[in-house]
């Protein structure tokens, strides 16, 4: 199914409308650049490791992967009801994701995990991880971050949606991410993530082998850091505090349709 990124942000809000759902935001500002990970194949779920940090806003996911013709777009309309598999934080059960969590800090660990046992297998697997910018506060995700440096694990690339909030303010200790991440030992990538000519860019630096850069080239591991707005393209959910758990009304849902 060939859906233009308006028509996935229109899914999001249909979706979300429909289920009474928060994280319509959070869901807005990192569904431009999953969209052309996975429909561009950069990542292969059928292949791959998919490490997902930031499994709040899984209306992003959906959206995509039902456009991808993983499951049918139809059932986006039981995201959220109960015993449907489109549950309202995306989980390991669903098909392709390797692991998923609640708790927003122990994702990098595991993908180290794995990460480790690929590279001593000599596996050409690739480790993908999704975070918020919000779980970086966390300690433990500096812990795993020196420990893939240590490694070497050249196959982990990581993508922040670095839309410097949380729940009702601003993210702390954001300033100079990328350069906390290079003293960390990580190759960093950083780019607007709403921009289709930068996201490609970022992925192509990353994973195409013709880059100096590319993952398997370095003998680093790999963050790119994609500056976001949450709530991107529905003005008044635009780095709204108010939004991240609010709730669209049947007024509102078709206001934020006409702003797309």
């Amino acid at each position: 199914m060939n859906l233009t990124m308006i028509d996935l942000k229109k899914d999001i809000l249909k979706m979300s409308y429909v289920a009474g759902a928060g994280h319509i935001a959070s869901a807005l500002s990192m569904v431009d650049y999953l969209h052309i990970l996975f429909n561009e194949k950069y990542i292969d779920l059928t292949k791959d490791k998919i490490v997902i940090g930031k499994p709040f806003g899984a209306q992003a996911y959906y959206a995509i992967f039902s456009s991808m013709g993983i499951f049918p777009r139809k059932e986006l309309w039981n995201f959220g009801k109960t015993g449907h598999f489109l549950t309202h934080g995306i989980s390991a059960n669903f098909q392709g994701i390797d692991f998923a969590e609640e708790t927003l800090s122990s994702c990098l660990g595991v993908a180290c995990g794995m990460g480790l046992s690929l590279k001593n297998k000599e596996s050409d697997k690739k480790v993908y991880v999704n975070v918020s910018d919000a779980s970086l506060q966390a300690g433990t995700i500096w812990e795993a971050a020196m420990f893939a440096a240590t490694h070497k694990l050249n196959n982990i690339v990581m993508t922040v949606d670095f839309n410097k909030q949380q729940i009702l303010c601003d993210t702390m200790g954001m300033e100079n991410l990328a350069e906390k991440f290079e003293a960390f030992g990580w190759h960093v990538i950083q780019r607007d993530g709403h921009s289709e000519y930068d996201i490609r860019q970022a992925y192509n630096m990353a994973f195409d082998d013709e880059y100096p850069t590319a993952m398997f080239r370095i003998d680093k591991p790999t963050v790119i850091l994609f500056d976001t707005v949450k709530g991107k393209g529905v003005p008044f959910m635009e780095r709204n505090t108010e939004w991240h758990y609010k709730m669209l009304t049947k007024e509102l849902y078709q206001k934020a349709i006409r702003n797309l």
